[in-house]
């Protein structure tokens, strides 16, 4: 999990600043089978407004981090 958060991070750039600011970080998620990291854009949502631009950054980051430039292209077009 530490490298895809690495990733996002670099490839991202800093995210948005706020009074608290946003943050890439691993958070678990919970599940009835138990619980699972998940990787999550974190902000104060009475603080900072919903940082869109930084969320589509990274889930853009993630799949290409995930998939195969070819399939990620393809993606991309069918979107």
């Amino acid at each position: 999990m530490e490298a895809p958060l690495r990733y996002l991070k670099k490839t991202c750039g800093k995210p948005p600043r706020g009074p608290r600011g946003v943050d890439v970080e691993i958070i678990w998620q919970d599940h009835e089978l138990g619980s699972y990291p998940v990787i999550a854009v974190v902000w104060d949502d009475y603080v900072t407004s919903y940082p869109h631009e930084y969320i589509e950054k990274c889930m853009v980051a993630y799949e290409h981090f995930e998939l195969t430039e070819e399939i990620h292209e393809r993606g991309r077009l069918l979107s």
